[in-house]
């Protein structure tokens, strides 16, 4: 669990750092939850669970919730 936790923090900041570093700019689209996963060696439900609190916290907007609007 510790594990899971941790992958979970470090990705979760790792985008955020990109964003708010202006790495990455607005309209700017992420990887896919299966391609960071991938890259990262992770599982992808703690991809989406980084995402998912991203998107609360009005970091990143993903297509669903665009599609909505």
């Amino acid at each position: 669990m510790q594990n899971h936790h941790h992958y979970f923090i470090s990705s979760k900041n790792k985008i955020e750092s990109f964003v708010t570093k202006e790495i990455m700019k607005p309209g700017d689209q992420i990887p896919s939850i299966r391609d960071l996963a991938y890259t990262l060696g992770i599982n992808p439900n703690t991809v989406k669970k980084a995402y998912d609190l991203l998107e609360q916290k009005g970091i990143i907007i993903s297509k669903s919730t665009l599609s909505c609007g």
